[in-house]
């Protein structure tokens, strides 16, 4: 055969390859390729490299590797299509070793080589467990190796590339360094509407909503670079984010997030100038948006308007009634639907969590519609997916039927710490916290690496641990925590410092709160509240001018610690200093807590008239707590006129206040006044009781 005609046969056949690649018709590649070998152009280098492509675009890398292994020879292109092949198809790790292989064997990887590497490390970076450190989940193993291959990229001489510069920021963002995703954005000479989208998503999966706010309006400020359907998704995504710190406000009977509902409309009237308000991606983003800003409203008019509905648009939608609390909504909606997916089951298994959890009445039908739905699931194979296998057993224990939840349990072929947290946690919620236990050391005995507890876990058990006071247990929690360098995690420092104190462990508590790094209030004040607790009142006001020594503000809890302290020590005077203190200086509002601890405070000492005047100048009307606090005062001191106004007071809001009674009864008694107690008490409580 002529050269130009094998030339145009291999042009042919690499033609019909890239068809089949964008076809992902894998059969048909097949047959080229056996019609390939048939005609002995399988050794031809483009032709094998075109295979390569095909094979790895198809999904079929046993495929792709038997044709690399069986090339006579081998270039820079044929080992990026072997990388990105298996990069594409979820075996990042074995494009990782195919890079080394390559750097090993003397080829010397360009921009793509590197483009298809840091892609699969980004792709690892998901599935990678991360450490919080500063607040920030960082995926600490995937983002060392990135550092390493940006730096040979930059040696190599390709850090300029507006490919490989895009990638960088994807891959820094995805493994939780948003100062390295920055860097990268802002080396970049040019910048395309890829790399945009790379920062503002990158903002949104780490929490940085606000800064992508910003950077989107930067973005169209500049004007030079135009917004595509990918960039109001991203800037919708960082929308919904912030909606989630902003506090919402009673409008029309809805609880609105006004400022991120203003900036999502702004987005959206946007979207629509620029004809992308019609794309799916968009639509479904901008349901999610209006429902997570509280406009349920606007959510159903976008679903509606929408030409074609995805299962993600619904989820958005199903979601968005759950978290504003019209479950009913939800379970109608949920009930149109004609092809749901496993989150659709947990939207509308939470439904019906909500319903239970908010109407105790509506426990059982829950149940029954909850179990309804599952029959469903299980029809459409989706009862074995973890998230809905989580939500079933959250279910069953929230109604109370423990059994189904265990029965969920033992189901599952493969026990992911969710259900194990999801189940832990519910029998806590439920006031099974002995159950809950159980299932955590049966969780650490059996699967303790395949399925090792995370710090949800480790504070679900630690909950457990404080209501049974088992100092045992809690003592081995705090020895796998820290085990599991997880000592440095804030929300789980404060329930370890509140279990400690709950199961008398004070010395450990002290020891975890002196070993924070950065002055964490609420761990603080758990340890004030246990000392309290405890009645070691001296530490406790110790510990505070420690606090405060360190530069460390308190807050409102801190100030209930120490002004209960204050009354157990006597410290009338130093008592009325930090009440002051707390208002005047601190500027935080006294809550009716904040009065009884100053009644107590007053009563304790025996000035009882303070106490009374204390009473009537709180901004808040007296409560049955309020009164019994006087009331006990006054049977310590025998103080019969007060007593009476707190009794009378207490006998106005309950007839059948049984301690009241008591307590007036035994100051009378205490006094001698036998046919006082006898008219004013006991007659009084005769009648209460029949009357009631």
């Amino acid at each position: 055969m002529a050269l130009a005609d094998r030339c145009e046969q291999i042009h042919a056949l690499l033609s019909a390859l890239k068809s089949c690649h964008k076809s992902r018709n894998l059969e048909k590649g097949q047959r080229l390729h056996s019609d390939a070998i048939q005609d002995g152009d399988e050794s031809n280098q483009y032709f094998g490299n075109g295979l390569l492509s095909m094979y790895g675009k198809c999904g079929s890398m046993v495929d792709a590797q038997q044709v690399f292994d069986a090339m006579p020879s081998r270039d820079v292109v044929s080992w990026n299509a072997l990388i990105a092949g298996y990069a594409e198809n979820g075996d990042e790790r074995l494009g990782l070793e195919v890079f080394s292989s390559m750097q090993r064997e003397g080829y010397k990887p360009d921009a793509r080589s590197f483009v298809a590497v840091l892609k699969a490390l980004a792709s690892l970076a998901a599935a990678e467990e991360g450490r919080e450190i500063e607040g920030k989940l960082v995926k600490e193993e995937c983002l060392k190796q990135g550092r390493i291959l940006h730096s040979q990229a930059r040696i190599s001489g390709y850090e300029s590339n507006v490919f490989l510069a895009n990638t960088l920021v994807d891959m820094y963002a995805k493994c939780g360094s948003l100062v390295d995703a920055r860097r990268a954005f802002a080396s970049m000479p040019r910048r395309s509407v890829v790399s945009w989208n790379a920062m503002l998503l990158g903002c949104a999966d780490n929490g940085e909503a606000e800064e992508g706010m910003r950077l989107f309006e930067s973005m169209q400020i500049g004007g030079s670079c135009e917004p595509d359907a990918r960039t109001f998704v991203a800037a919708l995504k960082n929308c919904s984010i912030q909606s989630v710190k902003e506090e919402a406000r009673l409008v029309d009977g809805m609880l609105l997030k006004l400022e991120s509902l203003k900036r999502g409309m702004a987005i959206h009237a946007e979207a629509a100038r620029r004809k992308h308000d019609l794309d799916g991606y968009v639509t479904s983003s901008l349901v999610d948006m209006y429902a997570k800003c509280g406009s349920l409203g606007d959510a159903r008019k976008v679903f509606e308007g929408m030409p074609y509905r995805s299962v993600v648009a619904w989820n958005a939608l199903l979601l968005g009634c759950v978290e504003n609390r019209e479950a009913e909504m939800a379970l109608e909606l949920f009930s149109s639907m004609q092809s749901p997916d496993a989150l659709s089951f947990v939207a509308a298994l939470k439904a019906c969590i909500l319903l239970a959890t908010t109407d105790g009445d509506a426990g059982r039908v829950s149940l029954e519609r909850g179990m309804a739905i599952h029959t469903r699931a299980a029809k459409l194979g989706y009862d074995s997916e973890t998230n809905v296998l989580g939500t079933l057993a959250d279910l069953y224990s929230k109604c109370g039927s423990f059994t189904d939840a265990m029965r969920v349990f033992h189901r599952s072929s493969r026990r992911h710490r969710v259900l194990w947290n999801t189940l832990i946690l519910s029998y806590v919620d439920s006031g099974e916290p002995e159950l809950a236990l159980e299932i955590f050391l049966r969780l650490r005995a059996n699967d303790p690496e395949r399925c090792a507890p995370d710090a949800r876990t480790f504070a679900a058990a630690l909950k457990a641990c404080g209501s049974v006071v088992s100092m045992e247990i809690s003592a081995v929690i705090h020895a796998d925590i820290l085990r599991r360098g997880l000592e440095k995690d804030g929300v789980l420092v404060t329930c370890l410092v509140d279990a400690c104190c709950r199961c008398g462990r004070m010395v450990a508590a002290q020891h975890v709160v002196d070993a924070l790094v950065s002055e964490d209030l609420i761990a603080w004040n758990a340890l004030l509240t246990g000392y309290s607790r405890h009645g070691d009142h001296e530490r406790v006001l110790e510990l505070f001018e420690r606090m405060r020594g360190e530069g460390l503000e308190p807050d409102s809890i801190t100030f209930m610690a120490v002004l209960s302290a204050c009354g157990h020590c006597g410290l009338v005077e130093r008592g009325k200093r930090f009440f002051k203190a707390m208002v005047s200086n601190f500027r935080i509002q006294a809550e009716i807590e904040h009065y009884h601890c100053m009644v107590d405070i007053f009563g304790r000492a025996n000035r009882l008239g303070d106490a009374l005047e204390t009473v009537r100048s709180m901004p808040f009307r007296p409560t049955a707590v309020t009164w019994t606090i006087v009331l006990g005062a006054c049977r310590k001191w025998k103080d019969v006129v007060v007593g009476r106004l707190a009794f009378e007071s207490l006998l106005a809001m309950n007839e059948a206040d049984t301690a009241a009674y008591m307590l007036m009864g035994n100051i009378y008694a205490s006094r001698n006044m036998w046919t006082e107690k006898a008219e004013n008490v006991q007659h009084k409580f005769l009648k209460g009781t029949f009357m009631g």
